[in-house]
C-alpha cells in the first residue's frame, strides 16, 4: 500500500526512505540520520500522519457542528412560525 513517502521522499545523504521527523530541527530524517540527532525528539512520520488525520477529523466535526447547529436552529425557528 505504498504512499508518497515510499516513492518520492528519500534522504539526500543516504538515499534511504524518510521515516522520522526531528521535532527539534523540524526536518524529516532517515533511520541512519537519526544517529546524528541523538538527544532530539524523534517521532515516526507514520505516527505524525495518524495524529494529523485524527486532528483533521476532529476539526471537521467541529466545523460541521458550528455550521449545522445554527442552520438547524434557524430552520426550527422558521418552522414554528409557520
Amino acid at each position: 500500500k505504498g504512499g508518497w513517502l515510499d516513492e518520492f521522499q528519500l534522504c539526500e545523504k543516504h538515499q534511504r526512505r524518510l521515516e522520522f521527523f526531528c521535532n527539534d530541527q523540524q526536518i524529516c530524517i532517515c533511520s541512519w540520520c537519526a544517529c546524528d540527532h541523538t538527544g532530539h525528539e524523534i517521532i515516526p512520520i507514520k505516527k505524525l500522519a495518524k495524529e494529523g488525520r485524527e486532528n483533521l477529523r476532529e476539526k471537521r466535526e467541529q466545523l460541521k457542528k458550528t455550521r449545522i447547529e445554527p442552520a438547524t436552529k434557524i430552520k426550527n425557528s422558521l418552522d414554528t412560525r409557520a
